[in-house]
């Protein structure tokens, strides 16, 4: 079913006479988002070009936590770099002009073979697990330092113990663990895979991958974002059952949404990693995640919570903090990462704070979160 978006009744009858399909025409995003809850069958959210551009975005935003397999199409007048970078950022699939009739037409029917494709994996996802343990990052929320935390936890882990430990980025279209481990201009990425994934090895794989230090390595997000949708869900399953079988902790840094490549993310995960900020918008964003998880059946696997960046001089009950996180995200394992200014200067210098000048603080900060994902490697079943 297609939801339209739109509070001017000349565009949304415009937009139903094109597509010819099964619709329904709403003018503001929290009734979009109300139908979705009420378990209305919804595949493609077309909104109109007369709605704002925040808006749209928040649409979108909701939207990618409440049912990850909507897609969300934007119109606009006029199409520019800007407005398609921001939307994409906020889950948006497609931005078109809003007299590309055919382009839209197009889309559509693309986008809702695309919901279909992600539900049916949903519902019927097997997946074998291997000797090496998984840890999936992920938040609904952007900027609250999932890479942060992704590259720190893997540091931590290759230091500590001498294993090895490879990070791979699939925020496909905006990643940026390449700038946060000061390999900006790398010709390396995930994006040397895609010719044939049917050929991926771990000797293939590796010859992607870029050295951090001895034992630890990250796999680069494409340098242009415009790849990004040549990076397949079979790609990314051949990609992380190869490093798998190469490497004792694969890490997965994800985007902040459900899209078919990140289920097969979770599909592998032996261990969640859910990233919050603590601030009401984030905490929304974790509860409504939680859900999500459950509702599609990843709830099974062991999960933790990291509430990042907390100020103590901030007034917040540290506490009250920790038992609300818990109760949202059903797991009594939650680690405070207190607000550090050598991990934001980390971030925005090019290094990883744990393997950076004096990196014994950084690394006691995040001992908590090393424990917890070594623990859930025994309880999962992972050796």
């Amino acid at each position: 079913m297609l939801n339209i978006l739109s509070r001017e009744p000349k565009v949304s009858a415009r937009i139903a006479d094109l597509l010819a399909t099964q619709s329904s025409s709403l003018e503001t995003a929290l009734q979009v988002v109300r139908e979705v809850e009420r378990g209305a069958p919804v595949s493609v959210v077309v909104i109109g070009e007369d709605i704002d551009l925040t808006e749209a975005t928040a649409a979108a935003e909701e939207l990618r936590v409440v049912d990850p397999s909507i897609a969300v199409i934007l119109l606009r007048k006029r199409v520019d770099l800007g407005v398609t970078t921001t939307a994409m950022r906020a889950g948006v699939r497609t931005v078109l002009s809003s007299s590309d009739i055919r382009g839209l037409v197009e889309q559509v029917t693309e986008q809702e073979q695309v919901s279909s494709a992600i539900r049916a994996r949903i519902e019927g996802r097997s997946v074998e697990k291997s000797g090496a343990t998984t840890v999936l990052v992920y938040s609904a929320k952007g900027g609250v330092g999932k890479t942060t935390t992704s590259l720190n936890l893997g540091a931590c882990l290759a230091e500590a113990s001498g294993e090895s430990v490879v990070v791979v980025d699939l925020d496909l279209q905006f990643g940026d663990v390449g700038v946060a481990v000061g390999k900006p201009e790398s010709e390396k990425s995930i994006f040397d895979l895609v010719s044939d994934p049917s050929a991926v090895t771990l000797e293939s794989v590796r010859k992607s991958l870029e050295k951090v230090t001895d034992n630890f390595y990250v796999l680069l997000a494409p340098a242009d974002p415009s790849q990004a949708d040549r990076v397949s869900a079979e790609l990314v399953e051949k990609i992380v059952e190869a490093l798998q079988s190469g490497f004792d902790w694969v890490i997965i840094d994800s985007p902040p949404a459900f899209t078919d490549e990140i289920l097969s993310a979770f599909d592998h995960a032996d261990v969640q990693v859910l990233v919050s900020t603590p601030d009401l918008a984030s905490v929304k964003n974790l509860s409504v995640a939680t859900k999500t998880l459950g509702r599609i059946g990843l709830d099974k696997t062991p999960r933790c919570v990291v509430l990042n960046r907390f100020d103590s001089k901030s007034g917040m009950d540290r506490t009250e903090l920790v038992k609300a996180a818990e109760s949202i995200a059903k797991t009594s394992h939650v680690v405070v990462v207190p607000d550090h200014p050598p991990i934001l200067r980390s971030s925005t210098r090019g290094y990883v704070a744990s393997l950076g000048p004096r990196p014994e603080k950084t690394r006691k900060i995040y001992k908590d979160l090393l424990a917890f994902v070594r623990s859930a490697r025994v309880t999962s079943g992972v050796d």
